[in-house]
């Protein structure tokens, strides 16, 4: 079972990755790319990557945090 979460935690960190880093490249994709604005959307995309990164950090904290607060006072042990 350990190897199974394992894969499973990478495999969904690989897609979460996937998706920030799609949605962050596909403003690069436009009809009209003028140089000027190269520096513009290399800007962007880091303040984008950014912001996604840390707010993902900080839910999934806050959710780890809560999980494990809901684990310690419910005793699994005890049914009814």
């Amino acid at each position: 079972p350990h190897l199974f979460y394992l894969v499973f935690g990478e495999s969904v960190l690989n897609d979460a990755v996937g998706l920030v880093l799609f949605n962050a490249f596909s403003k690069f994709v436009v009809a009209e790319n003028p140089p000027g604005k190269v520096l513009v959307a290399i800007l962007d995309f880091l303040i984008v990557f950014s912001v996604d990164f840390v707010g993902s950090l900080v839910l999934g904290i806050f959710c780890g945090i809560c999980v494990a607060f809901l684990l310690k006072i419910v005793d699994m042990r005890k049914t009814t």
